[in-house]
């Protein structure tokens, strides 16, 4: 009889086929989330931007533009505003060349609405016009296929894999109970 073949390990989760972190990342994710968690912005930063700049590299975007993104809120709870508005343009700058539209209005919006509640107005304002600008230079945006599943309004919820706290821009839909967690890929829902 032939050996058993060990079950994939992405399937052992609940995950999709959908290209997401793994191993080493993985684990930097879930501890950068609790970093968060217990109000260490400054080391939880420097995680997630090495693992955006990791995800980026392999090509893996769209947990590279989130993770880009959370590394700007961090930096910004941690007093380096200059650093932030660095993380946030690279975060933004991948979700414009690389998503759908649709993918793209939910998290930048999500962003504008964060930076506005943090009391971050001259940011959020700063932000939203390089963004404008980018997408009018960015006129070959892909449109959403068929395939597309509608976007769900959800509270947050919190990935069981890496513990990410996920809200509506944190989740791709897979099919009508279920999303997707960004940085994992990690099927979520009921």
């Amino acid at each position: 009889m032939p050996p058993r073949r060990p079950p994939r390990r992405g399937k052992k989760h609940g995950s999709s086929d959908a290209p997401a972190l793994a191993g080493i990342a993985l684990k930097d994710v879930r501890r950068a989330h609790s970093l968060v968690e217990r109000g260490d912005h400054a080391n939880a930063a420097q995680l997630f931007e090495r693992q955006a700049r990791d995800a980026a590299d392999r090509g893996i975007y769209l947990p590279a533009a989130h993770l880009y993104l959370q590394a700007g809120r961090a930096r910004l709870l941690a007093g380096e505003s200059a650093a932030s508005e660095q993380m946030l343009h690279q975060g933004l700058g991948i979700l414009a060349d690389y998503l759908n539209p649709r993918r793209l209005a939910l998290s930048s919006e999500q962003l504008f609405d964060d930076l506005l509640n943090m009391g971050q107005s001259q940011l959020a304002a700063a932000l939203r016009k390089w963004f404008e600008q980018t997408l009018e230079k960015n006129q070959t945006l892909p449109v959403g296929g068929a395939g597309d599943h509608p976007v769900r309004i959800r509270l947050s919820i919190q990935c069981p894999r890496c513990n990410a706290i996920l809200r509506p821009a944190d989740l791709e839909a897979w099919d009508s109970t279920q999303d997707i967690c960004v940085y994992c890929g990690s099927l979520v829902g009921k």
